[in-house]
């Protein structure tokens, strides 16, 4: 392929001033060679002579007769060199461009974006809907987000609580419990991985429990002669603290079962117990009320423990002014007998308690002075007493 050498200026310049220089000869000749008169209609007719041609109505130089002008020929060469010489030097502009960006190693061009939207919580069951009254004295709330939360936190009436995250990171929840009656607002706000910060909206939620802290079914279901058994239904859905329990206007006792054994009754008498519930907070609720009677004591045979006396034998003498006694009892119905008291001409010498029922017991009298006594064994049940057979003895102490 032929290498076409780029021109010096000067060179082109010189170019460009024979061409010039060329017209302007041209178009003295093209003066010189025509020749013009007027026709008989008074138009100017244009007479050229050879080799000079008229061409759109002027004569001009045509020497290879090819009907252009010789000069506009001239200035086409001129301006196709020109172009020639142009197009040599961008085509060499355009081959160093190529060869520069072949050599270039070529860029990758890396577009990254950050996440500055924040997530969007939502609150699921079974948090209560807003402006829900609750009769419990507790709340769960749970919430879930659109996207992993780093973090969630639970605003329960300007005071912030950290709930936990469920099975996933986009599930969190907490549980609020030992709440007092009253009213609650709250919201969750939760982090995404980001830091970008969303939050649920606010609701409000009202606790009052008062209405159901109530005891149930309060009925009678066994009594006696001297006792009364109450059971009831304890309420749901709350933290019971404890039942308040009282019979005719008189407190007895706080439980925190489903039951009460009113005790030490009389007989063939009407009771009325009345119960309150109250929470774990302090709540009180209302009075739940219940009347029955005890039953009529039937009459008992002697039932008393039989006391047998077994020493000293009767008018016996002893030197010594703190005798031993001994006894036992038989009860009918194998009780243990509270106590059993010995006696010295009425006055108290002993006693003896929670004795076993048929087993001899020892009772030693307490310092006595010489001389001769009646003495005798009292036991009681708790509710009676019962007195063995009367002894005599002398007692001689001697100095």
């Amino acid at each position: 392929m032929m290498e076409v050498k780029r021109l010096p200026a000067e060179t082109l310049y010189a170019i460009l001033g024979v061409v010039i220089i060329g017209g302007i000869i041209a178009g003295v000749f093209f003066l010189s060679s025509q020749n013009m008169f007027q026709s008989p209609t008074g138009a100017v007719v244009f007479a050229c002579t050879t080799p000079y041609a008229q061409i759109d109505s002027k004569c001009c130089l045509d020497e290879n007769n090819n009907k252009i002008c010789d000069s506009e020929e001239s200035r086409q060469d001129s301006r196709q060199l020109l172009s020639l010489l142009r197009g040599t030097t961008q085509n060499k502009s355009k081959s160093e461009t190529t060869d520069s960006l072949k050599t270039e190693p070529e860029k990758e061009t890396v577009i990254s974006t950050i996440d500055t939207a924040p997530p969007v919580l939502t609150f699921v069951s079974p948090t209560p809907s807003n402006q829900t009254v609750l009769a419990q004295d507790w709340v769960y709330v749970n919430i879930s987000s659109n996207e992993d939360l780093s973090s969630a936190e639970l605003e329960w009436n300007l005071t912030n609580f950290t709930m936990l995250e469920g099975e996933t990171a986009k599930e969190w929840y907490i549980n609020k419990t030992g709440l007092a009656n009253r009213n609650y607002t709250y919201y969750v706000y939760g982090d995404d991985q980001e830091g970008n910060i969303g939050k649920t909206e606010q609701r409000l939620v009202i606790i009052d429990t008062t209405s159901s802290i109530v005891v149930s079914n309060l009925s009678d279901t066994l009594n006696g002669s001297n006792w009364i058994l109450w059971n009831w239904t304890n309420p749901t859905g709350i933290t019971i603290g404890h039942i308040q329990i009282w019979i005719n206007g008189t407190f007895y006792a706080n439980v925190t079962t489903n039951y009460y054994n009113a005790p030490s009754l009389t007989s063939n008498t009407g009771y009325e117990i009345q119960t309150k519930a109250v929470d774990s907070s302090g709540n009180n609720g209302a009075w739940v009320n219940d009347t029955a009677w005890t039953k009529i004591a039937p009459v008992q045979p002697n039932t008393l423990p039989k006391i047998f006396l077994l020493a000293p034998i009767y008018n016996s003498s002893t030197i010594d002014f703190t005798p031993m006694h001994q006894f036992y009892f038989i009860d009918p119905e194998n009780r243990t007998i509270p106590s059993c008291t010995l006696y010295y001409n009425s006055t108290l010498k002993g006693t003896k308690t929670n004795l076993t029922n048929n087993t001899w017991t020892l009772l030693e009298a307490s310092q006595t002075q010489s001389g001769i006594y009646e003495w005798n064994i009292v036991c009681s049940d708790g509710a009676a007493n019962n007195v063995s057979e009367s002894r005599r003895i002398l007692i001689n102490v001697t100095s």
